[in-house]
């Protein structure tokens, strides 16, 4: 009996969408990042249509493509007004009307030659 509340407890539990985001949490995100937001965040990031994270890199036939949600997009075509200039396995460069911005593919991962 006490093990039939226990589990209908965890379903129920899971049910709420803030429980269930932190029990179902990304593995590839450090544990504080899940649900932290920076104090000062770039203004030039917040008008940009993508934001790290949200977005992956694939390469298909040799050629590299950003996946947001489910479709592809190459260098050279526009997501919301940002054009995409370059795609590396790591980084992604739009250029909009402020300029061009890099974008981290993996937030808070870093690429260093080892010493």
């Amino acid at each position: 009996m006490k093990r039939q509340m226990a589990v209908m407890l965890l379903l129920a539990a899971m049910a709420l969408p803030g429980v269930a985001q932190d029990l179902l949490r990304d593995p590839t995100r450090m544990p504080g990042a899940a649900g932290a937001v920076s104090s000062e965040p770039n203004a030039t990031q917040r008008s940009l249509p993508l934001q790290p994270g949200q977005f992956a890199v694939l390469v298909r036939n040799g050629t590299r493509y950003l996946v947001v949600g489910a479709r592809l997009y190459t260098v050279g075509q526009k997501i919301e007004g940002a054009r995409i200039e370059r795609l590396t396995e790591t980084e992604v460069w739009l250029r909009d009307a402020a300029g061009v911005h890099k974008l981290p593919v993996f937030d808070g991962v870093q690429r260093r030659p080892q010493p």
